[in-house]
């Protein structure tokens, strides 16, 4: 990273003396310390389109907005399958409610918007310590801003789903913190619109369903989640939601509740 610094006007490089374990406290320094107009966030193993910055950023000139984001392409086993979010408008829109789809799952693909700082950080938009961080700092974006783009037709990032990432390395610490995370995001919502959360668990439900169980716990770790996991599913039972995607996951729900 230091040679970047070395051969570019504009880089610095910020050192932690250990790791922070989490990909929160990074980007919140990096928010912190950065200097210009707009900050965007990519992880060390995905990779932006060749074009991708020009983009966002006359797009977030054009339409004047808190921040503006397109669509990318999941890599799993070398294959890249473009993410496409069909019920999401496209275009400009000035708030969350002309476009609720827009909290819903897929992921929140936070290497895919480019934000303006200034908007961050008056409306104290942090990302927390825990997995799911980004979820959640783009849902505090998307209720704070007052105008935002969806370029949904441009590729913007590739999301690298190798086999050291998260995704695939089911923890126990991930799933914790997962359930962790979407409690607190049940409650952020709610102080707006019950409507939205049940947005994002159309999606989220199959998601989890299926993570725990591709996952490779103990007898002891799922004693010890499962309060909350009965938590989550409880939560999805409330808002009339069920599984869809497969019948795995509809058998695991009902043996759960």
């Amino acid at each position: 990273r230091d040679k970047y610094c070395e051969n570019y006007e504009g880089f610095i490089a910020i050192r932690t003396e250990k790791g922070t374990g989490s990909p929160g406290t990074p980007r919140n320094i990096g928010l912190i310390e950065a200097s210009s107009e707009y900050v965007i966030f990519l992880d060390h193993d995905d990779l932006f389109e060749i074009n991708a910055l020009e983009t966002l950023y006359h797009l977030i000139n054009e339409h004047d907005c808190d921040f503006v984001y397109g669509t990318y392409a999941s890599i799993d086993i070398d294959k890249p399958t473009k993410i496409v979010y069909p019920k999401e408008k496209h275009g400009y829109f000035s708030n969350l409610g002309q476009n609720k789809r827009a909290i819903a799952f897929p992921p929140p693909s936070i290497w895919t918007k480019l934000f303006n700082r200034n908007f961050l950080t008056s409306n104290n938009i942090l990302f927390p310590t825990i997995l799911g961080e980004d979820a959640i700092f783009v849902s505090k974006a998307l209720f704070n801003a007052e105008g935002v783009y969806y370029a949904g037709d441009s590729l913007i990032c590739y999301h690298n789903l190798n086999k050291n990432s998260y995704t695939n390395n089911i923890s126990y610490k991930y799933l914790m913190e997962g359930f962790t995370s979407e409690e607190y995001m049940a409650d952020l919502y709610g102080e707006y619109d019950d409507e939205f959360y049940k947005i994002r668990g159309e999606g989220i439900l199959d998601f989890y369903m299926s993570q725990f169980r591709k996952a490779d716990l103990s007898k002891n770790e799922t004693i010890d989640i499962f309060p909350a996991l009965y938590d989550f599913t409880e939560r999805m039972n409330s808002l009339g939601l069920t599984p869809h995607v497969a019948e795995e996951n509809i058998i695991l729900y009902n043996h759960i509740s």
